[in-house]
């Protein structure tokens, strides 16, 4: 968890087994911040399109500013979901390369 000062917090994970609802709801109900970002694995390898809906429709109730998912753990189809979705918000990773919040 990152707190980015005035802005909120940053959930990276490495392997969101819990769901990147709990994890969310965790994170602010632990700190009292809404969650701005997401970075990392949430394990959407082999969910379609249509099945990744919800949890982009769930995030996109914060409007985060960064969402960095993993393709390590989340099939084509999700990725190219969250960045439809998110836009401006998106950002691929990449092996060594680096996330600056906006």
């Amino acid at each position: 968890m990152i707190h980015v000062a005035g802005e909120g917090l940053v959930v990276i994970t490495g392997c969101g087994h819990p769901s990147m609802e709990k994890l969310i709801e965790r994170a602010e109900t632990l700190y009292a911040e809404q969650v701005v970002g997401v970075i990392g694995g949430l394990h959407y390898e082999k969910l379609s399109t249509d099945q990744v809906q919800p949890h982009i429709q769930f995030l996109a109730s914060r409007q985060p500013r960064l969402v960095a998912l993993s393709p390590h753990d989340s099939s084509p189809e999700a990725l190219a979901a969250f960045q439809t979705s998110f836009t401006d918000a998106y950002h691929a990773i990449y092996v060594g390369e680096t996330i600056q919040f906006p």
